[in-house]
């Protein structure tokens, strides 16, 4: 095959599906080489697919027809694919006609998907949580996707927050959108997080907490103290030595009255 498509996603492949987000597109950019020794004209270069294709770029401009390309050379070849509203999977077939080949078609196998099959859950609930103490939970968004995708969350307002959005790249791990719960007041409290997408698509995510009141503080039982200032007041006055004063007088009195008894 003198034209070859390449660094760009795997053609002629049905085990991989190119995953879209229903009604997103997504710009793809290739190399299109000339593997010969020799000049090559292409005549004509299209796309057909139920997938909307368009915005296709030479090097950085509109396609112009015919193409030259020198022996080998190559040129960057950009197009944007579109997925339909309704989850489907469908071929995109790249024609090639050139001079040396006749046609030459590379084949794409792309899945339009709608944002609740891969985005999870698609609900929050924060259960019971006391007045002045605040929950977390995470959404979770793979990396499954074909291009990079922003995912813009609508501000939510007390008692509910969040941190904001998050940009997913294929390859680049999953992320996870964090949405706070702050009670302030008895009761349940729903409201909707919409996660906006590239301008394109969008998800509403329910929530929903209740607030209870705050368990009062425990207390627990202090242990019986010994009166330390009591047991020193029985030991003082103490001596040089912090022996018993009072002991040691004791103690020289009975030494006195053995010698007086004639007792050593």
């Amino acid at each position: 095959m003198p034209i070859n498509i390449d660094n760009c996603i795997e053609p002629n492949r049905i085990t991989d599906t190119y995953k879209l987000i229903t009604d997103c597109c997504c710009q793809i950019s290739c190399n299109l080489t000339n593997n010969d020794d020799f000049p090559i004209t292409i005549f004509d270069l299209a796309f057909s697919s139920t997938f909307g294709v368009g915005n296709i770029f030479i090097d950085g401009s509109p396609l112009s027809l015919p193409l030259n390309l020198d022996p080998f050379q190559g040129v960057t070849l950009d197009y944007v694919v579109c997925a339909p509203s309704t989850e489907s999977i469908d071929t995109v077939t790249l024609t090639i006609l050139d001079n040396v080949a006749g046609i030459t078609t590379f084949i794409y196998y792309f899945e339009s998907i709608d944002p609740s099959s891969f985005i999870s859950p698609t609900s929050l609930n924060f259960g019971n949580v006391a007045i002045g103490n605040g929950s977390t939970l995470y959404i979770n968004v793979p990396d499954t996707l074909l291009c990079c995708n922003d995912f813009f969350v609508s501000t939510l307002t007390a008692p509910f927050a969040d941190v904001g959005g998050v940009t997913v790249c294929p390859g680049g791990g999953s992320q996870q959108i964090m949405v706070i719960f702050s009670p302030t007041a008895l009761g349940t409290i729903t409201q909707n997080l919409t996660i906006s997408i590239n301008e394109c698509n969008s998800l509403v995510i329910p929530l929903s907490g209740t607030g209870i009141e705050a368990p009062p503080p425990s207390t627990s039982p202090q242990k019986n103290k010994v009166d330390q200032t009591t047991r020193v007041e029985a030991c003082s006055p103490r001596n040089a030595n912090n022996r018993c004063q009072t002991a040691q007088s004791m103690q020289s009195a009975i030494r006195t009255n053995a010698r007086r008894f004639g007792k050593r």
